[in-house]
C-alpha cells in the first residue's frame, strides 16, 4: 500500500510540474505576442509623430524639384555620378541598426530631410500618440520615452521612469534618422490584470486537470486500499483454513500408516499404501499453498544443506512412480562430468520441485513416457532439466502457464485431478532459492523443464 501512495504522489508532482512547464510556455506565448504588438504600435506612434512635423504651413513651391526613387542598378553610370548625397552602405545599415528594405530607409531618410530643416523628433508628442495608440488597442498600460545617443547614453526621456520586471517590456531602440546620431525606445509596463485576463482559460483548464486528476487518484487509491484490505482478510481465512487441515491429515496419515504394518494380507496392505500415498501428496499440496501464502508475506527463509543430487532425484521419483501403477515409464538419468555429485540447496523446496514436475510429466502422458532428467553446468548454474515425451502444451496456453489455479485443458486428451497450484508453487520456489524455472514444450511432442539455480549460492 505504501508503494501506491508513493506512486500516486510521484505522479501528482508530475503532473504539476508539467501543468506549470505548459503555463509558463503559455505566458511566453503571450509575453513574445504582446512584445510583437507593442513593437508594431511604437513604429506607428513614430510614423504619426513624423508625419505631424512634415505639415507645412507653407504653401508649395511649384517649382521644386521631385522625389523620385530608384534603384542604383537601374541607373546608368552617368546618371549615378550625377546624384548627390550621401551614400548609406549595407554594413552602416547593420551597424546603425536600421531595417534594410526600401520603405523604411525611405522613412529614416524623411527623418534625416526633417532634422536638417531643424524639426527634430518631437517626445512629448510622440508619447501622447503612443499612449493613445495604446489605449485604442484595449492596451492600460504605463510608459516612458527614452532618447538616447550612439553611446547608448541617455539625451532626453518622457514619462515617470519604472524598473523592468515581471510582464514589463521595452521596445528595440529605433534610429531616427540613417545616420544613427540619435534612438528611441519604449517602455511599457501592464497591469497584473491584464497577464490574468490573458491566461485566465488555460490556468482555469490546468486546475481542472490537476483537480480531476488528483480526484482520480484518491477513487483509486482507496479502491486499491479497500481491496487490499479484503484480499488479506481473505488470506488470513484461507491461511488458517488450510493449516488447520493439515492436524487431521496428518493423523489420518499416521492411522493408516499403522494399520498398514500390523496388516498381513498383502493385497490389503497395498491399498493401504496406496491410501497413505495420496493423503501424503494431498499433504505436500497444502503445504504448496502454504507456501505460497508466506512468501508473499516474506516470512519463510531458505535451509541449505547438501544433497547427493542423484540419489535424491532417484529417491523422489521412486515416490511418485507408485502412484500410478498403470503405467510403464522408461525413466533415465544422466549428469555431466563438471556437475558435482553435492549441491547446496534447500531439501524441502527441491524435493517439492522435483516432486511435482515429475509428477507431471508422469499425470500429462501415455502409459509408455519417457522421463529424462539431466544434469548440467550452464554460466555457473546448475540446470536441472525434466523431459518427457508427454502430451504437451499448446502454444496459447504457454503464456498462462504458471498462474496460480490455471490448468492446460486438451479437448483431446483425458482430464487429470489437479488445483493448478503446482507450476506456480515451483516457480516461486525455485525463485526463494535464488533460481528460476524455464520451460519448453509443444503439443504432441513433450515437455522440458528447467530448474536453473546459482552455484555460487548452491
Amino acid at each position: 500500500m505504501k508503494h501506491s501512495l508513493y506512486i500516486a504522489a510521484i505522479m501528482l508532482l508530475v503532473l504539476i510540474l508539467s501543468q506549470g512547464y505548459w503555463l509558463y510556455n503559455i505566458y511566453n506565448a503571450e509575453k513574445y505576442k504582446t512584445q510583437e504588438a507593442l513593437e508594431e504600435l511604437f513604429e506607428e506612434a513614430i510614423k504619426q509623430e513624423m508625419s505631424k512635423r512634415m505639415v507645412s504651413n507653407k504653401p508649395k513651391d511649384p517649382n521644386s524639384p521631385k522625389r523620385i526613387i530608384r534603384r542604383a542598378s537601374d541607373m546608368t553610370p552617368e546618371e549615378r555620378a550625377k546624384l548627390k548625397g550621401d551614400t548609406i552602405t549595407i554594413p552602416q545599415i547593420k551597424n546603425r541598426n536600421l531595417k534594410d528594405n526600401y520603405a523604411d530607409l525611405l522613412t529614416q531618410r524623411i527623418q534625416d530631410g526633417l532634422r536638417n530643416a531643424n524639426k527634430p523628433l518631437k517626445p512629448n508628442v510622440l508619447d501622447s500618440l503612443f499612449n493613445k495608440t495604446l489605449t485604442d488597442h484595449n492596451l492600460q498600460a504605463i510608459s516612458y520615452i527614452e532618447i538616447s545617443d550612439s553611446t547608448r547614453q541617455t539625451v532626453n526621456t518622457v514619462g515617470k521612469k519604472f524598473n523592468l520586471s515581471f510582464y514589463k517590456f521595452q521596445t528595440e531602440r529605433l534610429p531616427i534618422g540613417t545616420q544613427g546620431l540619435q534612438y528611441v525606445q519604449a517602455f511599457v509596463k501592464l497591469p497584473l490584470s491584464d497577464i490574468v485576463q490573458r491566461m485566465l482559460l488555460a490556468f482555469t483548464v490546468s486546475c481542472l486537470i490537476i483537480l480531476t486528476s488528483a480526484s482520480c487518484l484518491y477513487y483509486l487509491l482507496r479502491t486499491i486500499r479497500k481491496a487490499h484490505a479484503q484480499l488479506r482478510d481473505r488470506e488470513i481465512a484461507v491461511h488458517s483454513a488450510i493449516h488447520d487441515l493439515k492436524s487431521p491429515l496428518n493423523t489420518a496419515y499416521a492411522s493408516i500408516d499403522f494399520i498398514a504394518s500390523q496388516e498381513k494380507e498383502p493385497m490389503k496392505a497395498n491399498i493401504l499404501n496406496i491410501g497413505k500415498t495420496q493423503i501424503r501428496q494431498l499433504i505436500e499440496i497444502i503445504e504448496s499453498m502454504l507456501s505460497l501464502l508466506k512468501t508473499a508475506d516474506g516470512k519463510e527463509s531458505t535451509r541449505r544443506s547438501p544433497i547427493e543430487i542423484k540419489s535424491f532425484i532417484e529417491q523422489t521419483y521412486q515416490a511418485i512412480v507408485r502412484l500410478y501403477p498403470n503405467k510403464i515409464p522408461l525413466f533415465k538419468l544422466e549428469k555431466s562430468e563438471n556437475f558435482p555429485d553435492m549441491i547446496q540447496a534447500d531439501t524441502v523446496r527441491m524435493e517439492r520441485c522435483l516432486r511435482n514436475l515429475l509428477e507431471n510429466a508422469l499425470k500429462y502422458s501415455d502409459d509408455d513416457v519417457r522421463i529424462t532428467v539431466t544434469l548440467t553446468m550452464i554460466n555457473n548454474h546448475y540446470r536441472i532439466a525434466i523431459k518427457d515425451t508427454g502430451w504437451g502444451i499448446p502454444k496459447k496456453a504457454q503464456k498462462k502457464l504458471g498462474q496460480q489455479f490455471f490448468r492446460v485443458k486438451q479437448a483431446d486428451k483425458p482430464a487429470q485431478p489437479g488445483y493448478g497450484l503446482g507450476l506456480s508453487s515451483v516457480m516461486l520456489m525455485a525463485k526463494e532459492m535464488g533460481g528460476s524455472l524455464t520451460f519448453q514444450s509443444e503439443k504432441n511432442v513433450g515437455s522440458t523443464f528447467f530448474i536453473n539455480l546459482p552455484a555460487e549460492n548452491s
